[in-house]
């Protein structure tokens, strides 16, 4: 074979081989715009579900703040409080200061006479604004029925039920030996809130209870709401302010 049939045998087989071709300049840039696109497709998926991940999460959280299942990365829950869903803020009751070196804290007294019976056996209760999270308590524990509100223990998680007496003995005296009305011995410390304010009540740390703007937080571990704070529009009154 003469040297230019080599030759030309070469430059046929390179011009040919799929080396030239991936090197085309128009494969090229067919190339470049698969990929463009393939950048641009995958960029938008990523927006799309960084979107849902964000909907997901503002809808989970709202579905557990309105069960009251609120967990430690959760900083508001949708509480109903007089018919009005409002969004407060979740506090650690355990953090409040309530020492006379707060000048927020205040003094604050029951004006209303309440009712008080004992538990039995099975008696379930739940924090009313949450509407979930209830505890089955045993018999014998105190229970106190303001006017118009639901009962509530006397009750501490974890306290024995002749611990709650005693606490409530200490705290409460019949209006008369007999009559089953009680009020309060002295007055309390409360820390007025802000904003809409939420905590976990003593009795059912499990639980979520708040106030509105107006409302107090008691250092006995429960929200009192405005209307039922004297000075309020519309208030029926069942606490004053006593300092």
């Amino acid at each position: 074979m003469s040297q230019w049939l080599v030759v030309v045998l070469f430059i046929y087989m390179i011009e040919n081989s799929s080396y030239n071709k991936i090197n085309d300049p128009e494969i090229k840039k067919a190339a470049l715009r698969m990929e463009a696109a393939d950048t641009e497709a995958v960029q938008k998926e990523q927006e799309y579900q960084a979107e849902q991940n964000v909907w997901w999460r503002k809808l989970l959280k709202k579905v557990r703040s309105s069960q009251g299942e609120v967990k430690s990365d959760v900083e508001t829950v949708l509480l109903k409080i007089k018919d009005e869903e409002v969004e407060c803020e979740l506090i650690d009751f355990n953090k409040l200061d309530f020492s006379q070196n707060n000048p927020e804290v205040r003094l604050m007294r029951k004006s209303i006479e309440a009712d008080m019976y004992l538990t039995n056996d099975g008696d379930v209760f739940s924090t009313i604004q949450d509407g979930a999270s209830p505890i089955i308590m045993d018999a014998g524990y105190p229970v106190i029925k303001n006017p118009g509100e639901e009962p509530y223990p006397f009750y501490n998680d974890g306290e024995t039920k002749e611990d709650a007496l005693k606490r409530f003995n200490e705290t409460y005296q019949e209006t008369e030996e007999g009559s089953g009305k009680w009020i309060k011995k002295e007055s309390f410390k409360v820390i007025p809130v802000k904003k809409a304010t939420a905590i976990r009540p003593s009795w059912n740390p499990t639980g979520v209870m708040g106030t509105k703007i107006g409302g107090v937080v008691a250092e006995g571990g429960y929200t009192i709401t405005p209307d039922n704070i004297k000075g309020n529009p519309g208030a029926q009154v069942k606490y004053e302010f006593v300092d």
